[in-house]
């Protein structure tokens, strides 16, 4: 059964050295892509995102910065 939710993040880039950033969940069927910020986009200050997910008994994330 999903129940329907959201992830609530905040996170910093600085500097031209951070390329990218990314989050993906991972559910029965696979891993799927659900926040991508970059390459082309620097900043210098916080971020906040709120993401609608559909959560079940296998939640988990991957996040990753490049």
């Amino acid at each position: 059964e999903k129940i329907p939710g959201c992830l609530k993040e905040e996170y910093y880039f600085s500097g031209d050295r951070a390329k990218s950033f990314n989050i993906q969940q991972v559910t029965e069927f696979g891993i799927h892509p659900i926040y991508v910020i970059g390459p082309h986009q620097t900043y210098n200050t916080w971020l906040k995102s709120t993401i609608d997910v559909d959560i079940d008994a296998s939640l988990r994330f991957f996040f990753s910065a490049i």
